[in-house]
């Protein structure tokens, strides 16, 4: 699972990257919407990633409480259907 948290965080990080890359380029050419609507969805891509990264982490919290002692055996088999 860490895996999964540590890639979401680099797309995250891209995003984020892309996003503050294209909105400096649409505050320098005023005729440029293009950009800033691009630079405002990538940000919107990271915050979604991040909460999605968030929530995932809090459902493995929660299972990993219910199951108990043994939580790695069962996980790994619930994660494999």
């Amino acid at each position: 699972m860490t895996i999964i948290s540590s890639l979401l965080g680099i797309f995250a990080g891209i995003c984020l990257y892309v996003g503050l890359l294209h909105l400096l380029i649409a505050s320098a050419r005023l005729k440029s919407a293009l950009h800033f609507w691009f630079g405002l969805t990538c940000l919107l891509c990271a915050s979604y990633i991040l909460a999605l990264a968030e929530a995932l982490k809090n459902q493995l919290s929660q299972l990993q409480q219910e199951l108990g002692d043994n939580s790695d055996a069962q996980l790994q088999s619930l994660m494999s259907l």
